[in-house]
């Protein structure tokens, strides 16, 4: 066999039977290429499994994470269409419609105390006009009493249902 041959056996030193390997084996002991590549990829296949077991980490990897993510952060608060969906969100329209509101109601209700003035107090009334009004309204209330005690009794026998009752209180009244 030609040393073309044996190179594919070479890389495939896990694979091949017990046979190949020992005829392999007694060809790079005649050709040193063929032992030399054997060497280096057996020292590559051994120094792939270090790295691989090997879980090293970047220094500061926390601090990196973190200042990217603060980062694109900044870079999305920033950004024209996040800015129109914060102002333009449906609690920012109600905030903005109460506000408006409420800035109305204020200058309307200026308006409204600088058409009609400030609220003027009330005159106190003489003692004699005390007098004559009370009276008024304890005359006026003692035949109001009267008149409606006079209605209900009229309008009420044990006999009468609810309906024939309103109906005769609607009649006495009018």
């Amino acid at each position: 066999m030609k040393c073309s041959e044996y190179e594919q056996s070479i890389y495939l030193w896990e694979e091949i039977s017990p046979e190949e390997k020992a005829a392999l084996t007694r060809h790079m002991e005649a050709c040193s290429t063929c032992a030399e590549l054997f060497q280096q990829i057996q020292l590559m296949k051994q120094r792939v499994i270090e790295a691989s077991a090997n879980k090293t980490t970047a220094p500061h990897a926390a601090q990196l994470t973190s200042r990217i993510m603060q980062a694109v952060h900044k870079q999305q608060s920033n950004s024209p269409a996040n800015l129109t969906a914060q102002i333009f969100s449906p609690f920012q329209l109600i905030r903005y419609a109460f506000a408006t509101l409420s800035f109305i109601l204020v200058i309307s209700f200026g308006m409204e105390y600088a058409r009609t003035g400030a609220p003027q107090k009330p005159q106190p009334a003489t003692l004699e006009e005390a007098v004559i009004l009370s009276s008024t309204i304890i005359r006026s209330s003692a035949a109001d009493r009267k008149k409606r005690k006079s209605i209900f009794s009229q309008c009420k026998t044990p006999f009468t249902d609810q309906l024939a009752y309103l109906e005769c209180i609607k009649q006495q009244l009018q």
